[in-house]
């Protein structure tokens, strides 16, 4: 069965779910799939087009009920939602439409089909989770699996590729069932478990080159934990700090502990999984002094296949995972409900997670014959993290020099514009400019391509829109802009923040652009900027 968000134009004229360009692409996506769309029954949660296909105007998540809406929850339970009285009946009409075909494998297309089937709101977290859930309340769990809306593909190309896999999935749950893994996590250990597991690695690696992954979880600035997985379904969570005792161990426990994380994690043998692994590393290199032996991160590896495409974890899992359903909300979830377990639990499926894709990357770069590019990437990760590491000298005299320089000539610019304008303006407040051109100057509104469609702006290449119709404006909008452009590079880069010993580091990204170009950032402790793209400036 597949369910979509509300029937669009074409949909409307044939009274047929699906049949405009977003069928035809849907019909596409299921043949690629290998799902025959007459084998599917089709449907829409909403039943009545939408105007100008604006779900909101049907559909509301504010608080305060509109007038005579009603509020609607999802089949399964969860969040509500107010519905128009319009449709304020058409999940009584989708459950009807469930119970008459009992579907075995149900397909939500958008948000709106997430949220009725499965209760969850966010397709672009969501999509590729599968879910087993009791749609008839029979007690029977049926098999749920959502995806982006062939109209979002249509407006968003890059997204089709995970529309295929999140169907091939669906195929892969009918043909075997939905095989939710057996996960052995070993939480809240003892000491006796934490050297226990660590000697078992350790002993493995004596044999022959062993592959496990690793993921810290950070608070303050602190390592708060550090999973090891070595399987899909097995991973061991170290806690170094827990909400009911602060510190988890002893002075000498926790010394025993990263001695003997060293020893493993530095194994000739250690072939050591990650995903953005330099961010771990630096973390580990400042609180205990050495550099673990990488042998793949998955983000890298994955940036070395398709460049340009996402490469959180998250995503990862949705590709390349047997099994996946979106996890990363837990941690929040663990925070707000001070759930030491599971926080801890979050971290091992991360360490599962990042073993199994590692397992599935490595021989797909093998298969499409980027190896060599693929061992190159690691090279230039490692030169990478020595750069983050060692970080560069800074003048902070030169820098407080400059920083006073830079403030000044922002003032000079922001008092001519006040005797110009004989009030002050504030250059970073959309709502003054846009009260300045378009409705003081009256001067034609510029509108600039959003997610949300054409809008009214006064951003950088509006104001330039403007200074090239309305040569009048001119000095005023070069004003705007060097204001501006001086501000970024005071706050960005001239007062960027040092670390703790007056060296400016950052973090390099190797998978960072489509074009294998690095990209910095600041680093995993909040100090450094991107020190790649500071901005040329001129003589004026």
């Amino acid at each position: 069965m597949i369910v979509g968000e509300a029937p669009g134009a074409n949909e409307e004229v044939q009274g047929k779910p699906f049949v405009g360009a977003a069928g035809a692409e849907l019909t596409k996506l299921l043949e690629e799939a290998g799902i025959e769309r007459a084998e599917c029954y089709v449907t829409n949660v909403l039943k009545i087009r939408p105007p100008q296909n604006k779900l909101d105007a049907f559909v509301s998540f504010k608080r305060k009920l509109p007038e005579g809406w009603e509020w609607v929850a999802p089949i399964t339970g969860g969040r509500q939602l107010a519905f128009h009285p319009l449709v304020a009946d058409s999940l009584r009409c989708l459950q009807a439409e469930l119970a008459q075909v009992q579907p075995d494998l149900t397909i939500g297309f958008g948000n709106l089909a997430l949220w009725a089937l499965t209760g969850n709101w966010g397709i672009g977290d969501w999509r590729g989770s599968t879910f087993g859930l009791d749609l008839l309340g029979d007690g029977t769990s049926r098999s749920v699996i959502a995806t982006y809306h062939p109209a979002a593909v249509l407006r968003q190309w890059s997204w089709r590729p995970y529309v295929c896999r999140d169907l091939r999935r669906g195929c892969d749950v009918l043909a075997n069932g939905l095989r939710k893994p057996n996960f052995r996590f070993t939480l809240n250990p003892t000491l006796e478990q934490v050297h226990g597991h660590i000697a078992s690695l350790r002993n493995l690696c004596e044999l022959r080159p062993q592959a496990f992954a690793i993921d810290i979880e950070t608070r303050r600035g602190q390592i708060d934990c550090i999973g090891i997985g070595w399987s899909a379904t097995d991973a061991l969570c170290i806690p170094f700090w827990s909400r009911a005792r602060s510190n988890y161990w002893g002075e000498s426990e926790e010394h025993s502990i990263v001695r003997g994380l060293r020893h493993l994690l530095l194994h000739r043998n250690a072939r050591i999984i990650g995903q953005n692994l330099s961010y771990d590393i630096q973390y580990i290199f400042r609180q205990w002094g050495f550099k673990l032996r990488l042998g793949f991160d998955t983000m890298v590896g994955h940036h070395v296949l398709w460049p340009g495409t996402d490469k959180d974890l998250n995503t990862l899992s949705s590709l390349y995972c047997d099994y996946h359903h979106f996890w990363k909300q837990e941690s929040k979830e663990a925070d707000e409900r001070e759930d030491d377990l599971g926080r801890w639990s979050y971290n091992c499926r991360d360490c599962v997670a990042t073993w199994e894709i590692g397992q599935a990357l490595a021989p797909l770069i093998e298969a499409e014959g980027l190896r060599d590019q693929c061992v190159f990437q690691h090279q230039m990760w490692w030169h990478a993290l020595d750069a983050m590491v060692r970080g560069v000298r800074c003048d902070a005299e030169v820098k407080k020099g400059l920083s006073g320089e830079l403030r000044q000539e922002i003032k000079t610019r922001e008092d001519w514009l006040e005797r110009v304008l004989s009030h002050k303006l504030n250059v970073r407040s959309p709502k003054q400019l846009h009260t300045l051109f378009y409705e003081d100057f009256r001067l034609p509104v510029v509108k600039i391509r959003t997610k949300e469609g054409m809008k009214a702006s006064t951003n950088e290449e509006a104001l330039e829109q403007i200074a090239a119709r309305t040569p009048l404006v001119r000095p005023l909008v070069r004003r705007i802009l060097e204001i501006r452009r001086l501000g970024v590079f005071k706050s960005t880069f001239v007062e960027s923040k040092p670390d703790v010993d007056g060296r400016l580091r950052c973090s390099y990204n190797v998978a960072g652009t489509t074009t294998f170009r690095l990209s910095s950032s600041q680093n995993a402790f909040g100090s450094g900027a991107n020190l790649q793209n500071i901005p040329e400036g001129n003589d004026d």
